[in-house]
């Protein structure tokens, strides 16, 4: 329902490549084409998101590679044709102006009102605020699901410790 509230613009993909990566906001809004290899089906986090349009350390300094599925990888591709083949130093999701996207804008202007239209409410069912960030929590609930070792998720979400995932 939400995916059909969001138009398919880099809005949509950028939220779509959040849900099935597990990438945090920042780690999306710095990635890179040449971070992305659709051949091997993997993307390099390597930089995030710091504010004013600049890009520094991910967090924790936890650099990991991070496998997309075949279908992220198509969508990814159609995408980079719908950019016009822009070159690897080029921004994944970027604003018309090829500058970097905002957490602001995406957030206030696109994913709240995206929410209201598919009638998702700002709370969920545990209580918790609905942020950018729930997608991240919703793909480690699926990767659990599926029998992936608490282990692998805190590495592939490049948490400090496997407590830190634990808590979360």
């Amino acid at each position: 329902m939400l995916f059909q509230a969001l138009e398919h613009d880099v809005y949509r993909v950028l939220m779509l490549t959040a849900l099935k990566t597990g990438m945090r906001l920042g780690e999306l809004l710095a990635l890179r084409w040449g971070d992305i290899d659709l051949q091997g089906e993997t993307i390099r986090v390597r930089r995030s998101y710091k504010g004013k349009h600049e890009a520094g350390d991910v967090k924790n300094h936890e650099r990991r590679t991070v496998d997309i599925t075949s279908d992220l990888g198509k969508m990814l591709g159609e995408w980079w044709g719908e950019c016009d083949g822009p070159s690897d130093d080029h921004l994944v999701f970027a604003a018309d102006d090829a500058s970097c996207l905002t957490p602001t804008t995406i957030l206030r202007r696109v994913l709240y009102p995206a929410m209201k239209k598919a009638e998702i409410p700002r709370v969920g069912p545990t209580g918790e605020r609905r942020t950018f960030h729930s997608f991240r929590h919703t793909f480690a609930k699926r990767a659990l699901e599926k029998g992936r070792q608490i282990t692998w998720l805190s590495r592939y979400l490049g948490h400090s410790s496997v407590t830190v995932t634990l808590n979360v």
